[in-house]
């Protein structure tokens, strides 16, 4: 391995250093190997196979390989899973959570604040202003992931004297299921106008039946009022569960090589080099989010397919978009 910039030997790529793999070009015979390393709550096997010999008057190399590697929850480490211990140790911890924090009237300063209940029923952590989210447990420190490579190449010399050497790759990384956190909070976060609850909104009135009816009820006087909510959070939090996705990506790559001697003009001796690879990588990599305009449509009472409204882009609002027409044609 080469730390330093190689690009005088390595090409204009290098600049950040090299790792040189060396094959075993010349093995003869055949081999298999396998390996299980255990460790609590997860553990790595290795599967492997090479044979080499004569093909023809050249010789080949053929080998294959899968790895495969067990999940490891963070649940399997208790020092991660660690209780909210104030604004000085936050590893793991958000302060946007579900149930999350209803600000009266203006967007901001969040000095109105309400909160949903149940925060402490779902493993939040109640502080102040919001229901701190541990979304530690929905993440694993190892996935559930399988490697597959394959490789063969093949070395030998023409009548003339020229040496040759032709190889193939092909690899392929899979996670099935990628562990991550039920939402992500939406964007941009401060611009909470995005998850505006007016008093008409559907869920609004059920949470003032059961928790603002009456004037002994916690919400009673926030529910009296006129006033639109601004919801500070994500869609989904301490509730869970959380969403598994799948990643991949596959790797193939060809190589040619060609070098001898030779005698040029003049009656010279003279020598060439010649190469030629190609080679290409594709995948797949799923990164959730959140669907802005959906949550402006379900903070405002509409949702689903066909609701019968859309959304149209507005830079006059703080949302930076409005309800389109109610005719029942989604706004373009």
């Amino acid at each position: 391995m080469l730390k330093e910039g190689a690009s005088a030997i390595y090409g204009s790529d290098a600049v950040s250093g090299v790792a040189n793999f060396l094959t075993r070009a010349d093995f003869e015979g055949f081999e298999v190997s396998a390996a299980h390393e255990y460790f609590p709550g997860a553990g790595d096997t290795n599967a492997g196979a090479i044979w080499g010999g004569k093909l023809g008057d050249a010789h080949a190399v053929i080998s294959a390989e899968w790895r495969g590697r067990q999940k490891l929850p963070a649940s399997e480490r208790d020092y991660l899973l660690q209780p909210w211990h104030g604004s000085g140790q936050r590893l793991g911890w958000s302060s946007l959570g579900n149930p999350g924090t209803f600000a009266i009237g203006a967007p901001a300063p969040w000095t109105a604040a309400i909160h949903a209940p149940r925060c402490e029923e779902f493993g939040g952590y109640r502080e102040s202003w919001t229901c701190r989210f541990r979304y530690q447990q929905y993440e694993n420190l190892i996935e559930d992931m399988s490697h597959t490579r394959a490789f063969a190449e093949i070395n030998g010399s023409l009548d003339n004297g020229t040496d040759y050497h032709v190889e193939g790759l092909w690899a392929e990384a899979r996670i099935d299921d990628w562990y991550t956190t039920p939402s992500y909070p939406p964007f941009p976060l401060t611009d909470t106008s995005i998850q505006e609850v007016a008093p008409d909104h559907p869920g609004r009135l059920a949470f003032c039946e059961d928790y603002g009816a009456v004037p002994n009820d916690p919400y009673y006087e926030a529910c009296q009022g006129g006033e639109n909510w601004y919801f500070n959070g994500r869609p989904f939090g301490n509730s869970g569960p959380g969403r598994t996705l799948d990643r991949d990506s596959r790797t193939w790559r060809v190589a040619a090589s060609a070098n001898g001697d030779f005698k040029a003009f003049g009656g010279r001796d003279a020598h060439f080099d010649l190469g030629l690879s190609y080679s290409r990588t594709e995948g797949n990599y799923n990164l959730p989010g959140v669907y802005i305009e959906r949550l402006f449509l379900g903070f405002r009472g509409f949702g689903g397919p066909n609701c019968g409204v859309g959304v149209e882009a507005d830079r006059t609002s703080l949302a930076g978009m409005r309800l389109g027409s109610l005719s029942g044609q989604v706004a373009g």
